[in-house]
């Protein structure tokens, strides 16, 4: 079984709405753009239907074999937790992926839609694809914590035994095993009878579900870019063995503080890709990304951007709503 594993193609699986399609679509050019072989890519959308929303770039990718789009069908009247969060509700789109999906897939990669593809994943992901096969797991994710004194309460508050919490941005399923252990349905019903908050959304539920029993990938995988921690300064690390960057947390590189941290243009160089503009840039609030703008004139960190007077023009006609 082991060579029909590494001899198959690779199926990647995002799910997302309006609000995310410009992020959706960068990641998957990044994602063509350093695979070595051609990939399946499937779309589970809230309200896109139709392959023509997808840029060029992207649906005449020599690296493309077959990409499909389902629009999502609610199943759960009320999503945890969503109000006012920079996640929606599309983030629990995954947990019903064999609704939508071809039958004869035996698996599937998920990928949120902040992650870049940095080095060509393909080695690194059928490796572990073929040892998630082979065993007893249901999923292969990277380990996002470690239980210790200081972060008890996440595993208490979710009624974990185990002390490993996985990161769900990043997630090798194999789908049989999903559908034999019934994830599915455990997850629905625990969502209609929660007996405890849900922080994290459906990462929490899954991660109560699953409580540690899972294949540790490699962090390399999932590499957590968090740009609100010492967000002008570079955090340490080899590019070439990062294989996707993950801008986790509140603060992305299209968005208020994140626009000027070091690490944003391994995002926005993946962008220009796709689009037809230099800067992908949003604005939640447009007075606050003005201080931040004018702070990074005095903290010198409008400096580590690469194409300056595009950005400005970028930042200000996004929020005027100034066409090409």
């Amino acid at each position: 079984s082991t060579y029909v594993e590494l001899t198959r193609m690779l199926n990647f699986l995002y799910c997302f709405d309006k609000n995310y399609n410009n992020q959706a679509f960068t990641s998957m050019a990044s994602l063509l753009d350093k695979v070595s072989e051609k990939i399946n890519i499937f779309i589970i959308h809230k309200s896109i239907n139709n392959e023509k929303i997808i840029p060029s770039f992207i649906v005449s990718h020599k690296n493309l074999n077959e990409l499909k789009i389902y629009q999502y069908n609610s199943k759960i009247e009320s999503y945890p937790n969503i109000e006012n969060a920079h996640v929606s509700e599309a983030t629990y789109y995954r947990i019903f992926f064999d609704e939508y999906l071809p039958k004869d897939l035996n698996h599937i990669i998920y990928l949120d839609s902040d992650f870049i593809c940095g080095e060509n994943p393909v080695f690194e992901i059928k490796k572990n694809l073929t040892l998630l096969l082979n065993s007893d797991f249901t999923v292969g994710a990277v380990t996002q914590t470690y239980k210790n004194e200081q972060n008890r309460e996440l595993f208490e508050r979710i009624n974990m035994q185990s002390s490993v919490y996985f990161n769900a941005g990043f997630l090798v399923i194999d789908i049989e095993s999903w559908k034999k252990n019934l994830i599915k349905d455990k997850f629905f019903e625990k969502l209609q009878n929660l007996e405890f908050d849900l922080k994290f959304w459906d990462q929490d539920l899954l991660n109560h579900i699953f409580d540690g029993n899972y294949l540790q990938l490699s962090k390399y995988l999932n590499f957590q870019m968090r740009l609100d921690k010492n967000i002008y300064e570079y955090i340490e690390f080899n590019e070439e063995e990062v294989l996707f960057y993950h801008f986790l947390g509140k603060q992305k590189p299209w968005v208020g503080r994140g626009l000027f941290a070091k690490n944003t243009e391994i995002y926005q160089k993946e962008y220009r890709k796709h689009s037809n503009k230099t800067y992908h840039i949003e604005h939640i609030w447009f007075l606050l990304s003005i201080k931040y703008l004018l702070r990074s004139f005095t903290n010198l960190s409008f400096f580590n951007i690469k194409y300056k007077s595009k950005f400005l023009y970028y930042f200000f006609s996004s929020f005027f709503g100034i066409k090409e």
